[in-house]
Parts: C-alpha cells; structure tokens; sequence
C-alpha cells in the first residue's frame, strides 16, 4: 500500500466556466504554491548573480561556497527565455484559477469552519458531537467547476475529515476527490490506490496551507507576469480590510480550538473508518488510541504552521496599510483573550504532540521544537501588535495620520484600547500567564508620551482647549483643567514602563529578534522599533546589544545605514562618546554599537578626542586653572573649563597594573562634573540597567549612571581609538589567563573582552573599508601601548600601504581562544570561533597557523577541545553554538584549500583540514540523537556538514584544479602539491560513505538517508520550513545533491558500488512515496534516481555482499525489482503528471526529461519498457517495440508525442532536453515511426527547422576580425540564446536522421520530402558554416591569466567533463566562475576596474564563445548524419551535387581555424565522400563538367597545409583524436575518376592536374610511407624485441597504401596516354619511389610477425601494379629489380621450394600472384628484351616450380586447391610465353654445362631443363595425363579438394554449394588439360 499521496493537477473535473477553456477546479494550491516559490526563487537567485557579475568588490564573497548556490545553478535557464509562451500560459491558468477562487481569500474563517459546527458556533464549540452528514451526492460544484465521481466511500470519510479538521465539507470533499479520482483513473482494484485516512488528511492539510501560503507570496511579490497587472485590483482597500478582519477571526478560533481540546474525547473518527488498512495485530485499544493521537498531532502541528502562516500573512498588510479603527481594535481585544494569552506564553501547549519518538532528525526534542514554534508565534503577535499600534517603520515613530477617525485622534478607540491594556494589567496581577509580552506594555507607554506631548503642545497653543481637555478626562478619568498632561497621565506612563522593565523587557526583546530572524522583514520592522524606542531611554548596554544583534541580522544595508545615520542616534551616540573610556556608561555600549558596522566603526574609532574618568581625589585645584580666556579674543569669559597646569597621570578603567597609565599633557583642557550623592547612591545599588522609578528616568535622558566618586571629569584630549581598545584587550587577555579556573571574570569585564573580539571580526571581514585601511588598523590594534595612542593619531594619514603587517593583536585573541578552551568558558570561545570565522576571509594563513598550534585539534594522541567541548559542554545543555561556528571555519577553510601560496606548507593545511574532517564526520554520525533546545541548530548543522563534504568532493573532481582519477595529470610538481590538499580528505569520505568494505560501519551512510526520508515525517518536513523558516529545506536540498555527488563520483572513479547505494535501492519504494506526495523533492529525487540508473553496471559487480544477512545479486541491482510492480506504477503515474501538470515546472521536467533518456540507455531494461509501454515485459520479452500500445495515452512513449506538439510554448532549454530526450528514445526503439505518423509532431519540427534564419548568424561574421568586446554585435543574453537554438536544431536534425533511418515507408515522409527538394543545398548548406568564433582569444587570455596568476593554470578552473557537467549542470567548456571568484575575490585585475575589463568578463565570453562553437559543431554533425540517413534511401541523390561543391568551398574558404575546427572539416570532406558514393552504389552518372569541379576543390584541399598531407601519411602516430583529412579525399578522387565517362578523355583534359596530383599524393606518399618502413624495419635490425611493437604502425600505414594503390589502378583503368605514363614514370623514379619500394622487398624478411611475410603483402602488389605500365616497369628494371627479386631474404624462402598453399598460404600467394604474376607481365611487354633475367628467375626458383608441377602426380601427398591450380596455370603460361620467344634456343646459344643457374643441360640430346615437368612436350604429355586420371575419377578428385580461402570453407561445408564448387574446379582443371596440348591439336 503507498501510505503517501498528492493532489492530481490534472484530476478529472469539469469547468462550467465557458469564458476559458482552462479548468479552474482542477489546479491545487500546492502546486500553484509551489510554482510560485520556484519563480520567486529563480528571479532572486537571478538578481544575485547579475549583482554578483557588475559588483565582485565583496570581500565576504569567500564564504560563500558555490554549492550554495547549487540549486540556482541547476535553475539558470529554467526561464532562460522569459516571457515565453510557457510562462505566459501558466501564469494566465494561475491567474484565472485565483481570480475564480478568490473568495477564499477573503473567507478563510469558512473554509476553516465545519458544517456541523457552523449551526453550533458558541463558546463551547468543541463540546458538540458530530451531527448528521448531509444527503449524498456524486456531483460537486464549487466555484464553476464540477467534481464528479464521488463515490459514498469518499463522501462519508470526506464528511468525517471535515469535522475532525473542522473544516468546510464541501472544501474537504473537493480534496479529496482530487486525489481519489486521480489514484483512481487506471485501475479501480488497484491496491496502490488505497489511502489511509492519515494520507487524506494529511492532504487537506497541506491544500489547506497552501492557500494561506499562496496568499502570503502574493503579498510579498508584485512581480509575477499576469497576475502583477490584476494584483491590484483584487487588493484594494476594501478586500484588505475583509482579509484582514477574516484572519484575525480565524486567528482566534484556532487558539481557541487548540486551547480546549481534549485528545481523547469526541474524535470525530469512528472506528471502522480509522482502522481502515490496519493489521490485524493493530487493532489494540492501545494502538488505537495511539494512532488517534498522531492524527490530533498532525492537525495540531498543522494548526501551528497555519497560524504562523496567518500571523505573517496580517505582519505584511499591516506593514503596507493603514488599518481602521475596527481592525485595530478587534486586534487589540485579543489582548484580554484568556485563550490567546496562554496559548501564547505557554511553553507546552495542546500544539505539543503528546507521544514521544525516536530520536532521529525528523522528531527528535519534539517539546522544545514546539516550544520554539510557540516563542515565534508571539513574537509575530507582538511585531504586528508594534504594527497595528502605529509603528512607521519608514519614520522610526508613531503612525498619527490627520483623520480625525484614526484611534490616536479618536477618544472613543483610543479608550477602548487604554482599557484592554488596563485590563490586561489587572490580568497580570492575577496570573503571570495572563501578562502581555512586556514589550506591548514599553510600547504602549510610548503611545501615552507622545500623546501626552501632542496634548500638551495643543493646550499651549490655545487651540481648542475644551478638545483637549475632553479627551485627557474621557480617556484617563481626570477633572484637572489646568494641566490636561496631568500626574493621571504621567502615573500610568510610569505603571506601563515599569511593569514593562519588571517582566525584563530588553530581554523579550531579545527574543523577538531571535526568533524572527529568518526573514529580513522583522529585523527590519524590529531596528524601526528599536529606532523609536531611542526617543525614551538611554542607551544602556543591553540595548546598544539590542541594536547589535537586530543589525547584524539579515537586513536590508539600506535599513543599516539608516539606522546609524539618524539623528537621534548620532546624538545619543555623541553623548556615549563623551564618557569614553567609562566600561558601562559609554565604552561598551558604544563598541557594541560599532561592532553593527566597520566603517561606521572606524569613523568614530579613528579619532576620539575626550577622555573621561572618575575623579576621587587625583586631580586637585592646585593641578589646574579655570579657563576665563578666550584663547582668540584674549578676553575674560564666563566658563566652566579648565586648564591643566602640568601634566596628569590618568589609568584606563580597564588596567590592572597600577604602573601604566595614560600621560594628559599640560595645557589641556577639562571639564569637571560633580556627581550628586543621590544619584550616586542609587548608581551603585542599582544592579539592573532597566530598573527606574518613575516615567521621567525612562522618557528623557537621565544623568550618568556612576560609582560613588564625586566628580568625573571629562579631558578635550585627542587619541586614537583602536590603540585604546587594543590595549584594553590585552589587559582583559592578561587578568583572564591569570584567573584561577574557579575563580570567573567579571562579567562587565567579560562581555566587554566579547564585544571588542566581535568589533575586531567586523573590521577583518569587512567589505567596506580597503583593505589598505584594515591592515591599517590592525597595526592601530596592535601597536597599543600609551604612547601610541597619540602617536596613531598624529600618524592615521601616513600609512604605508606597504608596510609589514603587526599581528600581535591576533596572537592576544588566539590567547583568549586557547585559555578559553582550557577554562570551558563557551560565551567567549564562541565567540573567538566566530572571529577565527571573520579572520579566516582576508588572513587565512593564519588561521591555518593557529590551529596547526591549537589544542582545538586532537595532537599527538590527546583528544583535541573541539571534541571536548562538545562532549562535556554542548551535549548536556542542547546548545552548539561553538560547534556550529567550528563546522563553518571549516567550510571556508576548504575554499580556502584552492587558494595556492607559498608562504604555508600544504602538509600543514593537509594535517589540519583531515583532523577536523574527522571530527566533522563523526559529528554527521551521531548528531541526529542528540538533544538540541534549538532546531535551527539541528538543521544549521546538517546542512553546513553537507555542504562541506560536497564542496571537498566537488573541487576534487569536478573541476581542472582536482584531479581527474580517469586521467594523467600534466601538471607541475608544485601544482600536485596543491592537490594533495584534498587527497586524503576524499579518501576518509569516500571511505565514509561509499566504501563496501565499511558495511559494518554504517552510521554516516544512515544518517544521510535518514535525512532523505524525514519528509515523511508529516510534522518535521511541514514544521521545518514553514515554522523555521527554510533552512531544513537547504539541508534537504543539499543532502540529495550530496547523494548524487557520490554516486556519480562512485561510478566514473570505478569504485565497487558500497552500502549507501544498496540502501538507496532497498529505499527505493520510500523515495518514490516522498516524489507522490511531495513536489518540492521531486526534482532532487528524479536527479538521484537518475545518478543510480546511469551507473555501469556489468564492469561493477556487486561481489558476494551482504546487506541485513540477505544476499545482493551479483549484478547491479534492478530499480524495477527493488520498487515493485506497485510503487513502479505509481512513479510512472506520478511522473507522467508532472509532465503534463498545467502548471509547467520546467527545472523538474528538464530533470525528468534527462532520467528518461538515461534510462533507455541504460540496463534497466524493464522500467525502461514500462515507462515506454505502460506494460510489465514478460521475462521472456527480446523486443520492446512489440509491447508499444499506440492508443494507450498515459505512457510516456505518448506523453512525448504531444509535449513535441507543444515545443514551440516551452523555454528553448526544455524544448532542447525534450527532444534530446525523444532522439535517445527513437534511438533505443530503433523504430521512430510513431513522429512519421504524427503529422502534426513533424510539422511542428519541420517549421521550427525552416524557420531558423540564417540572417541571426551574419552578425557574427563582423565578429570574426575582432576581439574587442565593446564592439560585439550581438550581447552576451543574445549570445546564449542563439547557442540555444542551434542546440534545438540539431536535436530536431537528429530525430529527423532516427526517424529517415528507422521507418520502413521514409520515403514517403515530409522529412524526405524536404530533404529531396532540388534547393536543399542552399537550405543545408549554412549549417556546415562556423561562425563567431574569436581566434586570438583563448590563446591570448590564457597567457595573461597564466601571468597574472602564475601559481595557476586557466584549465585548472575548466569544468572537467565527466564531473562537473553532470554535478551544477554547466555546459562542456565552462569555466568554474564561482569558484574562481572564492580565489581570486575582488582584485582588480580579476574583476576589472571602471576603465578596463576584468579577466572575470573575458573568461565568461570566452565560455560562452567555445560553446556557442561547440553547439555549431554539433549541429553540422547532425545535419551531416541526417543527409547521410538520406542518401542511403535516396534513389536519385543529384540534388547533392551543389551541396558537394558547397562543402569543399567552405573547406577552402574558412580552413582549420584550430584543433576544434578539425571536426567539422573532417566532416564535410566526410559527407562529400558518402554523397559520392551514393552515386556509384546506385550507378548514377554525374555531368563531367560537375565531376571536373569537385576534382578540382578536391586536389585543392588536398594540397593545403589545413591536410598537410605529407606528415599526416609518414607519421601514424599522432594522437587518436587527429584526423587523417586525406582519407576521405582520395576515396572521393576515387570515386569521381570511376565515375567519369570519357575516360582517356578526361585523364587529357585534367592530364596537368592530375598528374601533379599524382606525384605528390602517389610518388612522394609512398615513399614516405615506406621509408618509415625502411627506418623500423632498421631498429627492428637493432632491437628484435620491438618488431610486435612496430607491425602496429604497419597496419596503421597499410591503409593509405592500399587506397594510394587503389587509386592508381583507377587511373590505369581510365587507359592515360604513353605521355602521362612516361611522365608519371619519371616522377616515380625521380623521388625515388622506386627505389624504397625495391629496398623495402629486399628487407622484408625482418618485417614479419610469426612468419607471417607481413611486408611481402604489401609490396609485392606495388610492384605487380607499377609494372603493368610498362615505362614504370622499365625504371623498375634498370633499378635491379631483378637482382632485388632473386636475392631479398623472402625470395630465398621461396627458392628452397615446396610452399604449399595449405601450409603456408601468405608465402604462397605472394609466390603466385605476386612473383609469377610479375614475370607473366615482364615478359607479355617486354619480351626477348628480358628474356636472360626471366630465365635466370625460373631458374633461380626451380625447386618451388617443380615441386609444384611433381605434386599433382603424389598421390600420397596430393591436396588440390584453387591456390594449387592458379600456380600450375601460371607455370604453365610462363613456360608457353618463354617458349614463345625460343628459350632453348637462347639456352644453348649462352649456357654451358658448367654454368650453375639452375638450368640442367643434357651433353647428349641436348635438351634443357628449365621449367621443370613442363619444357617438353612429352613431360607435358605426363601432366595431362595425370589430370585426366582425376577427371575419370571424381570420387578420388572430390576426396583431394581443400579450400584456399574461409570463403571455400564456407562453400565446400554446405553439400549443396560443395557440388557447384567440385563442379567449377574440375572444369578449370580440364581447360588446363586443355591448354596443355593445344600446340598438338
């Protein structure tokens, strides 16, 4: 059963709307909410990344990794080509669907309303029973669409849903149709299909959200496409106000509801129906009760996550409204809701679960993860309290509009609201829980003073004096009309103020910032606030921590400054100033409020000019003189100054050693402030900041808060402040490591030492000082004694930038880190992490220095703090704040790690980066049990541990600077150097998480699937985003990409798959229950799905494993097995209504497209054929296609068919994955009939074809003459989005070449029938044209990067092809941007300046120019393989002829511009040989002149140096990737000459052409092949061991020796004149062509492999060849062939005789049809001329002769073969045409009987024995005499036949064949008897 499902967007239902045809009810709002987020995600991520590409001046870019980014990396083009037609759609159906349901919005309370409780609505609304259910009906309509099919099994349930969830029917029932309709359209008895009444609800649920959360992104975002232009007219005032009004009624209702419940009574579940599907070993009362529990949980945490929704939902219209009176005050009525109160401050409430869980990430510390969850709701409670009681956060003050009728101006409201405050007091009193969040009280007393002041101003004026006093005395209850601002007033300010700071105000303050800090809307909210607090209270240090904290949250920069800027803060922060150096009056809240800020810092730090201490006794009148003179006028004045007399000795408050002190020089002026003994009194009493006694001390600034001494006194002295604070933090570091480990530091003192670390991480992170500045500062730190502190000041503007950077201030704070440590003092030493976070950005070396020292890090065998810390400290408090800014140094020191210098050993960073991976990875292990008070945390650690094993993987192989475990690396020494950084921390993951041998071990592995599968936890997977903003969706995201990392990394590295794959198999059902039922993993789960299925599976065998004691097929598992037939159908269900889904999400059908095109390339043969057939194969299934059921419309086969039809309303992206996706589809059915028959898929492509205009490309021609990017034509968006389009048009050019090749009736098809149009030339013909590309660039870019950078290589950063395309989804020749910014950050010449481009911008357009090459290349392949698909049907392929031209023109014109062009022309050169060939298969004749124009463009190429033709054929052993261009230009030269009809004629016409061509491509090629062969058959000589080495280069040679030999054979067919043969002779003979030929037979005996005559093959038919041209055999002769022929080593095998063919058949070919051959064609042309050396020949190898002519007489020996035969016709025909010329006589004129050549002479008759068996008639007699013996004796004959050849074998083994064969040898046998004696006859 799958216990998970979704809604269906595609659901059966029926619009009664007739003004659309788009169905209004059938569009969920999960999916219109999760569309929408995606959109809004895509547009910001946008927006960064362009901000990124025109600012990169950001120092803090470092730590931010580029994974982070990674699912915008996959998104970049998901609206690559907005407003598309797609995009448009979508957005029109979502219009209209919200435009037909928008009174949902409006009428919350409805839908979230009963129907049995809405006739029972009172005040004990959960007490009532569950009513009747309505009369039952099939047929629903709401809202203009109909539901039908509603069966009573889903009404009734859908009834009792709705009562339990207390929700709308007829909404619920709606729900649920959808979904039971959808599971229900195949197969009605289909179990897969059975939901159990936790899955409907938990969809009801989630629909339910979903419409809160589409509300509340439609509030934020104004910039959808459709909507935008109606957005306002559906929130106008009026609805806003019905919103508003509605949710602040629901608000209440489901508080209420929550407060009351009771968990066990009145369930509105009966029995039957919540058993439903249960075991029967469930049925317990107990297991009952418990199941009813989780579903009230699930409702329960729901509640929690609508409301938090709602709560935002009101903060945003608020925020941008004015709401009325009504509003206000229905708002602030439920400041007296008993309910509401305790809901709020309760820490446990109902919302909590009841039943306790497993401690896992999905509900481990589930009490304190709802008590996070009930903090946050009322901070968002008191935010829009703060809001609906006039907070301008655009003024930082009260909202007081002009309107009479607002409730600041209006009596009557503003009493009403008085009252509940009052009330809300009187509750106070009663019950703590009853109080209001003390910050309402602070607020609300504001309200009162600022009333009070507008009154009072009204009454001074005398304007409307009665009003005045009429609202003070209706109001406040007072009868004074003297004062309207009267002691009343003032009274109850001080009431307020003070129960606000007795409830710890500040504190709940803090919280509110804390828990809100997700979204930068309430921080921003919040800073307004504390803005306006400003105007009534000092600022103290807990509020300057107030305004720290609220700062350095997310908020908006704009917001920062604004709040610094002001002037009430500039004000407040001159007086802070003026008590420098007192520790709690003014220096530490002044550094806390520089810490928000370093520039803000530096300004008010770099020059202080007062310094104030306590004065007890020191300073007495004798030391100085009141100043009276104006130093200007020399004149008397009244002043209160002095004037130092001498020199005065002052201690810093912060200095331990009475001996230092700070030195004000004589002169100086001062100020003396006597100190009242009141106001001392109560200053050191007072222990709390907060604590005031009547509304004056907390409206108006107060005096300084002091010690006891009489007087401060202030001195006009001028110093600066970085050395002050230096120096203050060396002291503090000094009185903290002299501390006993019992005794703790003061905690003024404490918290200062914290701040000023804090200030100091500010600065050396800072992105908006120069960092000329901050190391400036630095040395102000540093250089802190006394003196210094004037020195600094009179020095600040002479810095030399140069200069050496003083770092003793770090030493101090790694001090404080390392006594921290040992002392367990967590506030500071993570706060000292958190700095080490901040210095690691600009000063990574030494952070790196520290922790190689550190005893943070276990060191020789003693267990490091980290781990301690952790153990003794974090684990028994929940908090892991150290840990967590440990696990962050540790991300940006891996970034770090590809940083290459050489002040730091990498063995040092090596050390350091594996002992804090192995506590890293420990920590993944085992965090998920450990108790966390804060669930961010749990998740803020899942998701930077994630991320930083994914970004050491990803570095490592991903891109040029990792190493390539699949290739060598050419790098330097120093550069492997930096790449073992990463070695040994691939190694401890790899052997983490995917190692097979760890199976024992598998805690990592169950931790990443245990975050995989939380989803399923109802509760964390809904709570995790929506009540804690999205970060434990980043970590999901995050985790699946991570899992995808592995796998892919696992299987291109060749790895044995490990356990983490066999738990993603055996998790397989699981996974696809969570892509069912929830569409925001459904992409990340396609991905990993996809990585598993596109791993080799055959190479990778799963050896013997064991999982849980069950066995794994050797064989790589089968998806299909592991999911079932169930959870199969439910993918492929799921998966096909993604595709079709109207709402488009193009990034998951991208992913889905890409998953099925693996999977048809893949062994998962069985999914494969459900997916394409919707049918299960029978195990005895050998041919998918048979399995196609055309009409079946729910397979994907279809699916692809009509989203073809719709190709033109998609994104070109999408468009392209499609199609790529049916060619590998087509290609794998090897039948792409089904888009032939869909004429209407074909148009669309054919249009889509023809339409791509050429004229797109002509700008590109200017491109090619220029580098200068200022003068492109065309911009960079422009660019890509034409490299898209070629994209698409050679996938459609591939499906058009599939489907020509694959169907049977091509020829009849429209792709065929353009194809064979007579002006298809000129239509392809651009096609196979490069354009735009940058010749210089690349060559000259990389030379300045490798200068600029010469510690770097620009390929370093190249994305590596296996690796990083398929982890962030970038294109071949992407270079890595975002990890080159991490490096190279913001120098100039990186990122560029406002006169020059930067090295970033050139290397972006070089990307995208190699790319936009790249996508031309590839679409000239497809259009090369489509014409090649055609012309192999074509019966009249003459339309190719000027297409031929066109190609070879284009070689002419345009060359090989480099190594990427050498594709392309190979390719045409390709193209032009197959069309050619096409018309000598179909023996088609060209027109000559034709014939003579591609000749002639042929022997041009052939010439040019883009062939260089020459080198390529001497040197076979160049590199596998380089072309041998002229291959396919002799086949073509071959073809045309075959081709040609004149013949004679045509070798006349083109004789000087030709025979140029000819002598170089002939002459010179043949000799320089074999004078290769000469040189290694010379080293053979020398080294015998390497001759097997060197027959490889032979074979490679042999090639273009038999088409050179090929060749000329052709042109000797065409019968060329005795001129050009003479003339061709000459040439031969002059480049010595000859002569290597001769010397290479002559050397052929060491060229031979297991006596193979290798050589002998190929050259004796070179010279059987030549010398059939008589004037080349003649310089044949007269270069010694004969002697060559008679004494080469292979010659001498020959003459020792007996070769038989059965025995040796290659020396025996090469003596038959090589040597005889030779001397048959010698003798035929030259006859007597040759006659001594054909004598001197035969008898040279007369053994060889007369054991062949013997033979035929052994009858023990006897083998007949056709070899046999064709060896005695040649004797035979030798000795017939010696005899011819009267041989004997030549023999007895010239040979005696001393001679000793063979030749046997007879004294006695003379006769002579030359031709043994054969010379005389009588012998020859003898011959036929023993042929006709076997003639008369067939059965004998039959039993002596052997074959010559397999091609015999083959012919004698079939019975049948053997006759005809028997039959054809006898006959040539009797024609040789024949010829025999054919003289006698």
């Amino acid at each position: 059963m799958i216990p998970k499902t979704t809604l269906n967007i595609t659901s059966n239902t029926t619009s009664t709307n007739t003004n659309t045809n788009t169905n209004a009810g059938s569009i969920p709002f999960t999916y219109i909410n999760h569309f929408l987020r995606s959109y809004v995600k895509h547009q910001r991520n946008a927006t960064d990344i362009n901000n990124n590409n025109n600012n990169n001046n950001n120092n803090n870019n470092i730590d931010i990794s580029p994974l982070e980014n990674l699912n915008h990396q996959e998104d970049d083009d998901m609206y690559d080509d907005l407003p598309s037609n797609g995009i448009i759609s979508t957005f029109k159906k979502i219009y209209h669907y919200l435009d037909t349901n928008k009174t949902l919005f409006t009428q919350l309370t409805h839908f979230n309303t009963s129907s049995s409780a809405s006739s029972t609505h009172d005040n004990n609304k959960r007490s009532k029973s569950i009513s009747s259910p309505p009369e039952y009906f099939n047929k629903l309509t709401l809202r203009g669409s109909t539901f039908d099919n509603i069966n009573k099994d889903i009404f009734h349930k859908s009834w009792i849903i709705s009562n339990f969830l207390d929700l709308d029917f007829k909404e619920t029932l709606k729900i649920i149709s959808l979904i039971t309709n959808n599971n229900n359209d195949d197969d009605e008895n289909n179990n897969t299909t059975v939901l159990t009444i936790q899955d409907l609800i938990m969809a009801v649920l989630k629909e339910r959200n979903a419409i809160l959360e589409t509300l509340l992104i439609l509030l934020s975002n104004i910039d959808f496409p459709i909507i935008k232009d109606n957005l306002f007219n559906f929130f106008t005032i009026e609805s806003i106000e019905n919103i508003s009004n509605d949710l602040i009624s629901l608000f209440q209702s489901l508080i209420e509801e929550n407060s009351t419940i009771n968990y066990y009574d009145n369930i509105f579940i009966d029995e039957k129906i919540f058993l439903d599907n249960a075991n029967a070993n469930d049925t317990g009362k107990n297991n009952n009760n418990d199941r009813l529990v989780q579903l009230i949980d699930l409702k329960n945490s729901n509640n929690l996550i609508y409301i938090t929704n709602l709560l935002k939902i009101l903060t945003n219209l608020f925020l941008n409204s004015n709401p009325s009176n009504e509003i206000i005050l229905k708002w602030c009525q439920l400041f007296n809701n008993e309910n509401v109160l305790l809901a709020l401050n309760s820490n446990i409430t109902s919302f909590t679960p009841s039943l306790s869980s497993t401690t896992t990430i999905a509900n481990a510390n589930s009490n304190s993860n709802e008590g996070n969850s009930i903090s946050i709701l009322q901070s968002l409670f008191v935010v829009n309290s703060l809001l609906i009681l006039g907070l301008d956060t655009k003024t930082s003050s009260i909202k007081i509009l002009d309107s009479e009728n607002h409730f600041f101006n209006n009596k009557e409201i503003f009493k009403s609201i008085h009252s509940i405050f009052i009330n809300s007091l009187n509750f106070a009193s009663l019950n703590d829980q009853l109080s209001l969040n003390p910050t309402l009280y602070y607020m609300w007393s504001f309200i009162l003073y600022t009333k009070s002041i507008i009154l009072d101003e009204t009454f001074d004026n005398d304007n409307d004096d009665n009003d005045t006093e009429d609202f003070v005395n209706y109001v406040f209850n007072t009868k004074n009309n003297n004062e309207p601002n009267n002691n009343n007033l003032l009274e109850t300010i001080n009431q307020f103020a003070s129960i606000a700071e007795h409830l710890n105000v500040l504190n709940s303050i803090e919280i509110i910032i804390q828990d809100l800090s997700n979204d930068e809307i309430y921080p921003t909210i919040l800073s307004s606030f504390l803005a306006f607090t400003l105007n009534f209270i000092p600022i103290n240090i807990k509020f300057s921590h107030l305004i720290k904290l609220t700062l350095s949250k997310e908020i908006p920069r704009p917001f920062v400054e604004k709040f610094l800027t002001n002037n009430l803060i500039e004000n407040k922060i001159a007086t802070l100033k003026t008590k420098i150096p007192l520790l709690k009056e003014g220096l530490l809240p002044f550094i806390n409020i520089c810490s928000t800020s370093s520039q803000f810092a530096d300004f008010h730090l770099n020059h202080l000019n007062s310094f104030t201490t306590f004065n007890s006794s020191s300073l007495t009148e004798s030391d100085y003189d009141i100043n009276d003179i104006d130093p200007e006028t020399n004149q008397d004045i009244d002043s209160d100054l002095i004037i130092l007399k001498k020199d005065i000795s002052v201690r810093l408050p912060v200095e331990f050693d009475s001996n230092i002190s700070i030195i004000i020089p004589k002169d100086s002026i001062a100020k003396i402030i006597p100190i009242t003994k009141e106001i001392a009194t109560k200053s050191s009493t007072s222990t709390n900041d907060n604590n005031k006694d009547d509304a004056i001390s907390i409206l108006s600034e107060s005096a300084p808060i002091i010690p006891a001494p009489s007087s401060i006194v202030v001195f006009f002295y001028e110093y600066n402040g970085w050395s002050m604070i230096g120096h203050i933090l060396e002291n503090l570091a000094r009185n903290f490591s002299d501390l006993s480990n019992t005794n703790s530091m003061d905690q003024d003192l404490q918290q200062l030492m914290i701040s000023i670390i804090d200030l100091i991480g500010k600065i050396v992170s800072s992105n908006e000082l120069p960092q000329e500045r901050i190391n400036q500062i630095i040395n102000e730190l540093s250089n802190n004694s006394m003196n210094n502190m004037t020195d600094d000041i009179k020095n600040n503007n002479m810095y030399d930038g140069g200069a050496e950077l003083n770092k003793e201030i770090f030493d101090v704070i790694f001090k404080i880190f390392e006594t921290s440590l040992n002392k367990r003092n967590y506030q500071i030493l993570s706060t000292c992490t958190s700095f080490t976070n901040n210095l690691v950005i600009n000063y990574p070396h030494l952070v790196w220095s520290y922790l190689a020292r550190s005893d943070l890090l276990d060191k020789y065998g003693k267990t490091g703090f980290a781990n301690i810390i952790l153990g003794t400290i974090e684990l028994s408090t929940g908090n892991y704040d150290f840990t967590i800014s440990l696990i962050k140094l540790t991300n940006i020191l891996v970034i770090d790690l590809l940083v290459r210098e050489l002040t730091l050993s990498y063995k040092t960073k090596c050390e350091v980066t594996d002992k804090l991976l192995c506590h890293l990875i420990h920590i993944y292990e085992n965090y998920q049990f450990w108790k966390f008070n804060d669930v961010n945390q749990r998740f803020q650690i899942g998701y930077q541990l994630t991320l930083i094993f994914s970004q050491i993987l990803y570095h490592y192989y991903g891109i040029g600077c990792g190493i390539d475990a699949n290739k060598n690396s050419n790098k330097t020494t120093t550069n492997n150097e930096y790449q073992q950084h990463f070695i040994s921390a691939i190694g401890k993951l790899i052997n983490t998480f995917a190692n097979l041998k760890a199976l024992d071990s598998q805690a990592a592995s169950n931790t990443l699937i245990n975050i995989l599968l939380s989803s399923q936890n109802d509760q964390i997977s809904s709570k995790g985003n929506k009540s804690f903003g999205n970060l434990y969706s980043e970590l999901i995201n995050i985790s699946f990409y991570f899992a995808h990392l592995l796998v892919i990394i696992r299987s291109h590295t060749g790895l044995t798959p490990g356990n983490l794959e066999v738990l993603f198999y055996q998790n397989s059902k699981k996974f696809v229950e969570i892509y069912h039922s929830s569409p925001e993993l459904r992409s990340p789960i396609i991905t990993l799905f996809d990585a598993l299925i596109k791993v080799p599976r055959k190479s990778h065998i799963l050896n013997n494993l064991v999982y849980n004691d069950k066995k794994i097929n050797q064989e790589y598992p089968s998806l299909l097995s592991y999911l079932g037939e169930d959870h199969s159908k439910l993918f492929l269900q799921t998966l096909a209504e993604d595709l079709e889904n109207n709402l488009n999400d193009y990034q998951l059908s991208k992913n889905i497209y890409t998953f099925i095109g693996d999977l048809m390339e893949t062994d998962q043969e069985g999914l494969a054929i459900l997916f394409l057939t919707g049918q299960f194969a029978s195990s005895n299934l050998k041919d998918k296609k048979s399995l196609i059921a055309s009409n079946e419309n729910k397979t994907i086969f279809k699916i692809l068919q009509r989203k073809v039809s719709e190709l033109d309303e998609l994104p070109v992206s999408v468009a392209i994955k499609l199609l790529t996706t049916v060619a590998r589809v087509c290609n794998t059915l090897k039948d792409a009939r089904f888009f032939n028959d869909d004429q209407n898929c074909i148009e669309i492509l054919l249009d889509i074809f023809l339409s791509f205009k050429q004229s797109q490309l002509q700008n590109e021609q200017q491109r090619e003459e220029t580098n200068n990017r200022t003068d492109l034509p065309l911009s960079r968006k422009e660019f890509i989005k034409l490299s898209n389009k070629y994209v698409l048009i050679f996938k459609i050019m591939e499906i058009f070449a599939l489907s020509l090749y694959s169907s049977s009736n091509s020829t009849t098809s429209k792709v065929f029938q353009l194809l064979n149009r007579k002006d298809i030339g000129t239509i392809l013909t651009p096609f196979f044209e490069i354009h735009g590309y940058q010749m210089n660039l690349y060559e000259s870019l990389q030379k300045e990067f490798n200068e600029t950078y010469p510690l770097y290589d620009l390929n370093d950063f190249k994305v590596n092809q296996f690796y990083g395309s398929s982890l962030k989804n970038l294109p071949e020749n992407a270079y890595d941007i975002q990890t080159m910014d991490l490096i190279f950050k913001n120098d100039e010449k990186w990122v560029g300046t406002c006169n020059s481009i930067g090295l970033r911008d050139r290397i972006i357009d070089l990307s995208i120019n190699l790319q936009y090459i790249q996508n031309q290349i590839s679409s000239t392949k497809s259009c090369g393989a489509l014409l090649t698909s055609f012309v192999k049907l074509s019966k009249e392929p003459n339309t190719f002829i000027d297409l031929v031209i066109n190609l070879l023109d284009l070689n002419i014109r345009y060359g090989i511009i480099n190594h990427d062009f050498e594709g392309i022309y190979f390719g045409r050169l390709e193209l032009c040989f197959f069309i050619l060939f096409s018309f000598q298969k179909n023996s088609k004749s060209i027109d000559e002149k034709k014939l003579i124009e591609i000749l002639s463009r042929l022997l041009t190429i052939f010439k040019s140096n883009d062939v260089n033709y020459l080198k390529s054929v001497a040197d076979p052993n160049r590199a596998s990737t380089t072309f041998d261009f002229y291959i396919p230009i002799l086949r073509s030269i071959l073809i045309i000459l075959t081709l040609s009809t004149s013949r004679t004629q045509f070798i006349e016409l083109l004789s000087d052409q030709l025979l140029e061509f000819f002598e170089f491509s002939f002459s010179n090629g043949v000799q320089l092949i074999f004078s290769q062969v000469l040189s290694d058959i010379s080293q053979c000589k020398l080294d015998i061991g390497s001759k097997e080495d060197r027959l490889i280069n032979f074979e490679k040679r042999k090639h273009s020796l038999n088409l050179l030999l090929s060749l000329f054979k052709t042109l000797v067919s065409l019968k060329p004149t005795e001129h050009f043969n003479m003339l061709l002779a000459s040439s031969l003979n002059d480049m010595g062509t000859i002569k290597v030929i001769l010397n290479v037979y002559s050397s052929a005996d060491y060229y031979k492999s297991k006596d193979d005559p290798t050589i002998g093959t190929i050259v004796l038919p070179y010279i059987t060849s030549l010398c059939s041209v008589p004037p080349i055999a003649e310089k044949f002769i007269t270069n010694g062939m004969f002697t060559i022929l008679l004494e080469s080593p292979l010659s001498k095998v020959l003459q020792q005789g007996f070769i038989r063919p059965r025995l040796e058949p290659k020396l025996h070919s090469l003596w038959s049809n090589g040597l005889l051959v030779i001397i048959q064609i010698l003798l035929r042309d030259f006859g007597s001329r040759v006659l001594p050396e054909c004598c001197l020949f035969i008898s040279y190898f007369s053994k060889q002769i007369k054991s062949t002519i013997f033979s035929w007489s052994d009858n023990n020996r006897l083998v007949i073969s056709t070899s046999l035969l064709n060896e005695t016709w040649q004797l035979v025909l030798i000795q017939k045409m010696l005899d011819d010329l009267n041989y004997k006589k030549y023999l007895g004129e010239n040979l005696s009987n001393e001679n000793d050549v063979g030749t046997t002479v007879s004294e006695t008759d003379k006769t002579f024995e030359l031709v043994s068996g054969l010379d005389y008639q009588y012998e020859r007699r003898d011959l036929y005499a023993v042929l006709n013996k076997l003639l008369t004796h067939p059965r004998y004959l039959n039993s002596r036949i052997i074959s010559s050849t397999v091609e015999e074998q083959q012919l004698l083994d079939d019975e049948s064949t053997r006759t005809v064969f028997v039959a054809q040898l006898k006959k040539s046998i009797k024609d040789l008897q024949d010829f025999l004696i054919q003289d006698e006859l």
